[in-house]
This record gives structure tokens, C-alpha cells and sequence, in this order.
């Protein structure tokens, strides 16, 4: 059991601390005087099945993976240089979302000197290009003494993020780590399915798909599991590693009509964030609804009060597939 004041949702933020608004509709549409008590049931998540052409990810989905992929080659030693350009623009995403966050239109340049440090930014050697990347793109404005930030908001400095790294000619190597850490955070991949999916969308040769996916691991982009002696990649936030082998056996028992309609749930839960429990088992039906909770494909989460009982499912994803250590927590992009 959980505690809830009203209207209030404790989520982690790369970029603050700020609830879904989809979400909070839905929950003070439904507690109108203040939640009693919340039961979360846990789950994980699941796949989108097939295709091999790289799908449209949301701006500010991109820029919340840049971000995390530049906070983890943070920590890689020596520098991996062949990530040049998601670096730079993960450290400009992180740079900007500390200036919009800190709620003054005007930073002394102390103020901003103290920001960077905190931030992991460079003084001398990644400061001077950063502000000059920003400042080209019109994000702030600088003067002698202080910096002026021109008002953003927490989606547009994700969606900023991922522009300054979309127009700077990525590697191929770059942009597909991106989109496979999103599949991944649909449902586990098999190494035969990633190595066919970023070879053909990206056109990796095979011995460069498999040095990019040994180096995703060792940076930490994926988290990868063994079963049955084959590797499986997985986002380690929303699976865990034991259960790796259940999720993919249940996913191989999906039949094409199964497969369509889960496809049909994932669409309308990405297109609103949240739905009425009843608006899901309408999608999938009871059997196939209780086995997605079994593998972790939903997250049903059910709100009392003296009116009485509402059960409402997300997405883990939704809250938190970015967070991977204390310098990464959540982000609320979903």
C-alpha cells in the first residue's frame, strides 16, 4: 500500500519532478476529493513483433535517450569516439535542462559556472561549445556578466536535445543504439532480431552490427540476459533479468490475431498515457488482457476512495525506462 496526498504523483525527472498531465486528468478525474490509498501491481512490458524499418520515435522520446546514452559514456574509459555526436548533444540536453529548470530567466555567470559543475560539464573544455551551440540555436542569450535563458519547457528542451543531435550527421552506429534501447523497452530482443533489425535499417554490415552491439553493452546502453545460451537485450528498468526467459516464451505463444490486438492496446495506451482497465479488456479480451499483466506488458494500478474503485493501466515505460543510475533517474516523457 502507498500513501497518496491528492493530485499528487512522485515520479523522478531527467527533467524535474512533474506528473503526466494525462495522467493526473485521469486520476482527479476519478478522485475528486483526494486519493484514500493507492495499490500499485507491478509489471514490466512488452514487444512490438516484426519490421525492420526504424519507426518514428517522438522528439522528445529521442532527446530523453540521448540524454541517457550521454550520461552513461559518462562513465566509459577511454573516451568512445565514435559517439562523438550523442555526446555533445546528450551534454548540451543536460546543460539546457539545467538552465530551464533553475525558474530564472537571468543566471549570473556564477550561477551558471555552478550549474555545469553539478551537471558533470566541463568548464573549460565542453562549456565554451555548448553555450555556442545553444546561443546559435536562439535557447539563450549571452552578455558579459550573465546569460539570459528564453523560456522552455521540459518537453521542449528534450525535443531541442534531439535536434541539435538529428542535424550534426550522426554515425548510423549512434542513431540505431537510440532505437533499439526504445524496442527494448518494448519487450525484450533476441540477438538474431537485433542484429537483423539494426543491419537492415541502418545498413550495418554484420561484423559491424556485432562490434556495435558488444560496444552498446559494455557502455550500458542495453542490458543483455542469456537464455538458453543466446543473449537477449532488455531495458534492465522495467524487466528483470530472471524473467527474462518467461516473457519470451509467452511472446512466442502470441498468435497472429493476439499479436494484432496487443499491437491495437500499445497504440491507444502510447496515444493517451493512461485508459480505464475496462477500455483494455475491450482491446484483448480477459485471457489475453491477464497473461500481458503476467509478462509485464501493463501496469494496473487501482485508485480508492469513499466513492469508491477505479483501475487504470500505463505503461512502466511511461515512467520510468530511462533511469539507470543516480545520475540518470526518470524521465517523464511518455
Amino acid at each position: 500500500m502507498i500513501l497518496a496526498e491528492p493530485n499528487n504523483v512522485v515520479i523522478g525527472g531527467v527533467l524535474g519532478n512533474d506528473a503526466p498531465d494525462r495522467l493526473r486528468d485521469v486520476t482527479e478525474r476519478h478522485s475528486p476529493k483526494r486519493f484514500a490509498r493507492v495499490r500499485v501491481f507491478p509489471g514490466r512490458l512488452l514487444p512490438a513483433n516484426g519490421g525492420t524499418e526504424p519507426r518514428a520515435m517522438e522528439k522528445r522520446v529521442e532527446g530523453a535517450w540521448i540524454i541517457h546514452h550521454s550520461r552513461k559514456l559518462r562513465g566509459v574509459q577511454p573516451p568512445q569516439l565514435q559517439y562523438e555526436q550523442l555526446d555533445f548533444a546528450g551534454r548540451c540536453g543536460v546543460l539546457l535542462s539545467a538552465l530551464a529548470g533553475s525558474r530564472q530567466l537571468q543566471l549570473s555567470t556564477s550561477r551558471l559556472n555552478a550549474l555545469a559543475r553539478a551537471n558533470g560539464v566541463s568548464m573549460r573544455l565542453e562549456m565554451p561549445a555548448i553555450l555556442d551551440e545553444l546561443q546559435r540555436r536562439r535557447l539563450i542569450d549571452r552578455g558579459p556578466e550573465a546569460i539570459e535563458v528564453l523560456g522552455l519547457t521540459s518537453r521542449q528542451t528534450l525535443e531541442h536535445t534531439a535536434s541539435i543531435f538529428s542535424e550534426s550527421s550522426p554515425e548510423a552506429e549512434e542513431t540505431a543504439s537510440l532505437e533499439l534501447a526504445e524496442q527494448c523497452s518494448q519487450s525484450p530482443v533476441a540477438e538474431s532480431r537485433a542484429k537483423e533489425y539494426i543491419g537492415d535499417a541502418f545498413k550495418l554490415s554484420r561484423m559491424a552490427g556485432e562490434a556495435a552491439l558488444l560496444s552498446w553493452e559494455q557502455i550500458g546502453f542495453l542490458d543483455v540476459a542469456r537464455v538458453d545460451e543466446k543473449a537477449v537485450y532488455f531495458n534492465g528498468n522495467l524487466f528483470r533479468r530472471e524473467d527474462i526467459g518467461r516473457v519470451q516464451a509467452v511472446l512466442a505463444t502470441l498468435t497472429a490475431d493476439e499479436e494484432r490486438k496487443v499491437a491495437e492496446a500499445s497504440t491507444a495506451l502510447g496515444a493517451s498515457g493512461c485508459l480505464p482497465k475496462e477500455a483494455l479488456l475491450r482491446i484483448l479480451g480477459a485471457r489475453l488482457y491477464s497473461k500481458m499483466c503476467s509478462i509485464g506488458f501493463l501496469d494496473e494500478n487501482t485508485i480508492g476512495n469513499e466513492s469508491g474503485t477505479f483501475t487504470f493501466v500505463t505503461r512502466p515505460s511511461a515512467f520510468c525506462k530511462f533511469a539507470g543510475d543516480a545520475s540518470a533517474p526518470c524521465a517523464n516523457v511518455a
